[in-house]
């Protein structure tokens, strides 16, 4: 049942004593694999991690068994987390192999599923006591499981037992229908499964995601229209299919709340149908639709007003449609709802839409004018946004140092600012920006004219409770930066400094951020050792170091201790070697090796929490 390599990871022999016909049953086999002790290197799996996390939620709901297992918690010196335990059992699965599983690990189809979990890991139970099996699971943890499954990786599940296929056949495994990653499998093998899932499971299905999936036939594009509980579409790049397929599903889909039909050939009539028959709709993004007119949003609002109904829309993309642009103040007239404006790559931001925004718009937070030209009038308009606690401004060539000082001065609530990009902005601009006391996260990368007086004049405002700042691929920042940026905020979560090719000892400066989880040092001039960096900050989860890290030396005297570190990037770093990688994996037991050692880790969840 399990392979030499699962057998050399087990610290503590099995019992095989009591049992000779042990191939014979798998239960047996199972029950004696949960009595032995684990050695540590199971923890490493960061699937069991994510898997734990759904199996948490199950504990956490049954509140008497959660207290149940809390109380037999009596010494501290028998605690172990239930990821450890889990780690141990699903590291124990990863090495069987079975007629059914065809040569192949069926826990590989499963790791999108434990990827969309968060690691939760303060329930603690006895080493020796409750440790969670596969067989002791409950339904409800695989129904969770499954859900998160894309339509291939389902078919492929059911293969592998009877229980697995009867739980993949329930209605709410089938709430959530993704075809985004199986674009390729649904083409070349099976087109009809598109259609079977729709036809048999269109009643369950709440959310459905057909991005890019532009081979599927129109037919199934019309199954849609059966989907009545639906209350999320995603349509996002289906260029090849006619917008009057489109048309035809919304009549239909009266429960709908989140549309995405970006880069996709929506017709005007289609936004007609939308406000006469999707009352809940407030999630609408419309980037970059080809055939949209600037009647499309008077359309929308016109259907609304017949029905008279308020328009709720909160959150609208309009980017990359400059064609819409002269209709905006008559459809931000009735959208007094919105909330989220992403306005990116229109490249000439006229007064009057952004007049009529703050006209009408009163409770705007978030706004996205990235890559835009923005005049002062225009800036005017922004600043009059009281209420504002997300603005992105990366991009916008035209912005000026009296333009961030007009916005600063008066939107007082942000808390996260991107100026990225705006070549034109100087130190003063960072000495505007620190009067902003509520500001988490700033993004003030590829500026060529800021320098270290612009860092000091940030550190000695009136910002305190920073969490992440991006000052990557500014030449000019030296490591004095470093030390006055450590000095002044201590809780500092998230620091991307690569690119700066005059920082060459910023390791030293890093004593005082115990509490940072993100760390970019890539491409300066630094040589940095990995092994230190994560003794100064024992929370590092996510750390770049692209050709800048040196060989690690003895690993020895650091054999009892285990980091937290999940990503890491050590690309053009010729000097380190497999056997060196190898080091760092022992002692870093979170850390994922699926191609996340050697290449880009942009998507870890992290990167979304500070960006």
């Amino acid at each position: 049942w399990f392979t030499s390599e699962a057998r050399s990871r087990i610290s503590t022999p099995l019992d095989m004593s009591s049992g000779r016909n042990i191939t014979k049953s798998k239960h047996y086999l199972m029950n004696e694999i949960n009595k032995a002790q684990y050695a540590k290197s199971f923890y490493r799996n960061e699937l069991a991690r994510k898997c734990l996390a759904s199996w948490y939620y199950y504990v956490e709901v049954k509140t008497v068994e959660r207290e149940r297992i809390l109380s037999k918690c009596s010494s501290a010196t028998k605690k172990k987390t239930v990821s450890q335990h889990f780690m141990a059992w699903l590291q124990l699965v990863r090495g069987m192999r079975t007629e059914t599983m065809r040569g192949r690990n069926v826990l590989d189809y499963i790791t999108r599923a434990f990827n969309k979990t968060k690691m939760i890991d303060e329930l603690i139970i006895p080493l020796d006591k409750d440790r969670p099996s596969g067989h002791s699971l409950p339904y409800r943890f695989w129904i969770m499981v499954f859900t998160e499954l894309g339509v291939k990786h389902r078919s492929k599940c059911r293969m592998i037992c009877k229980s697995w296929n009867k739980i993949i056949s329930y209605p709410a495994v089938w709430s959530v229908v993704d075809f985004t990653d199986n674009s390729t499998y649904l083409n070349i093998y099976r087109k009809e499964v598109a259609l079977r899932v729709m036809r048999q499971h269109a009643d369950h299905c709440e959310i459905l995601n057909l991005s890019s999936c532009n081979h599927i036939p129109e037919s199934v594009i019309r199954r849609v229209q059966r989907c009545r509980n639906l209350k999320t579409l995603t349509l996002y790049k289906l260029d090849k299919i006619q917008g009057n397929v489109f048309s035809e599903i919304i009549p239909n889909l009266t429960c709908l709340r989140k549309l995405n039909v970006s880069f996709t050939k929506v017709e005007d009539i289609f936004f007609r149908l939308l406000g006469h028959f999707c009352p809940h709709l407030y999630h609408l993004s419309l980037e970059q639709c080809p055939q949209l007119t600037s009647k499309a949003l008077l359309y929308l609002k016109h259907a609304y007003v017949s029905r008279s109904r308020k328009m709720g829309v909160t959150f609208i993309n309009l980017s990359r449609n400059p064609q819409i642009l002269s209709t905006l103040p008559e459809f931000f007239r009735s959208a007094d709802s919105l909330e989220i404006l992403v306005m990116r790559g229109v490249r000439k931001m006229y007064d009057n839409p952004l007049h009529s925004i703050y006209q009408f718009c009163l409770g705007m937070r978030e706004l996205d004018v990235q890559s835009n030209y923005i005049d002062e009038v225009a800036c005017r308009s922004i600043a009059r946004h009281k209420a504002l606690q997300v603005l992105n401004l990366e991009g916008c060539d035209s912005m000026t140092d009296e333009m961030t000082r007009a916005i600063c001065s008066t939107c007082k609530d942000l808390e996260v600012l991107n100026i990225s990009r705006c070549e034109k902005l100087t130190n003063k601009s960072l000495r505007n920006v620190s009067s902003l006391t509520k500001l988490r996260i700033l993004h003030a990368k590829n500026l060529p004219k800021l320098t270290d007086s612009g860092v000091q004049f940030l550190t000695s405002g009136a910002l305190e409770d920073v969490q992440a700042l991006y000052l990557s691929w500014n030449p000019l920042l030296t490591d004095h930066s470093i030390d006055m940026i450590t000095s002044k905020f201590k809780s500092l979560k998230a620091l991307s400094i690569e690119g700066c090719n005059k920082m060459k000892t910023f390791e030293k400066y890093l004593v005082q951020e115990k509490s940072l989880q993100l760390l970019n040092g890539s491409y300066t001039s630094a040589i940095v050792d990995a092994f230190r960096l994560l003794d100064l900050c024992p929370d590092l989860r996510c750390l770049y170091l692209r050709q800048v890290m040196k060989p690690t030396g003895r690993t020895e005297e650091r054999q009892h201790k285990k980091y937290l570190l999940e990503h890491l990037d050590i690309q053009d770093n010729p000097t380190v070697t497999k056997i060196q990688i190898s080091k760092i994996c022992r002692l870093c037991p979170y850390l994922v090796m699926s191609s996340n050692v050697l290449s880009s880790t942009s998507g870890h969840p992290l990167m979304s929490r500070y960006t």
